[in-house]
């Protein structure tokens, strides 16, 4: 019998992605290079995330995108991602809805940071993905499709 037990928790911590030995629950730490100025230019428009560490287990960050003609803001986020209760939480507030979305941090390392709601009508997931120092894509699905963003960091110092 005991040596069932050890076998099966053998078995799930080798199952478990991501998740070395003594790495109960994930950290914002392992995902810190989201943090900066994120940019996508596009002919009329530019895509922008802006990340920050504000302490507490709170990274805040905004999304927008703004028209490059003119730089007005065609549309804006809030988001935070907050580590609480050994978990990690990807909020958005966006102004079609009443209420901050939440996401569940289900997979990570540090290259990459999957965020999920399947309850949630669009998007279903977030993928945050570091392609190389500097570069990272933001992937966006959910039911029919998605979209991915390509971003390209436009400060290193805000680390």
């Amino acid at each position: 019998m005991r040596a069932m037990i050890l076998l099966t928790l053998a078995l799930s911590l080798a199952t478990c992605p991501n998740r070395a030995l003594g790495e109960d629950s994930p950290s914002l730490d392992s995902i810190r290079w989201v943090l900066g100025d994120w940019t996508r230019e596009k002919e009329k428009t530019a895509n922008r995330e802006k990340w920050k560490d504000i302490g507490g287990g709170v990274f805040r960050g905004i999304g927008s995108v703004v028209g490059r003609e003119n730089g007005k803001v065609r549309s804006q986020e809030s988001l935070l991602l907050v580590e609480m209760s050994g978990e990690i939480f990807y909020l958005a507030k966006v102004k079609q809805n009443p209420r901050p979305i939440a996401f569940k941090l289900t997979d990570f390392s540090n290259t990459h940071a999957i965020f999920e709601n399947p309850d949630h009508d669009f998007p279903k997931r977030l993928e945050y993905r570091l392609r190389e120092p500097g570069m990272m894509d933001v992937k966006v699905t959910g039911a029919d499709g998605g979209f991915v963003i390509p971003f390209r960091k436009m400060k290193a110092d805000d680390e």
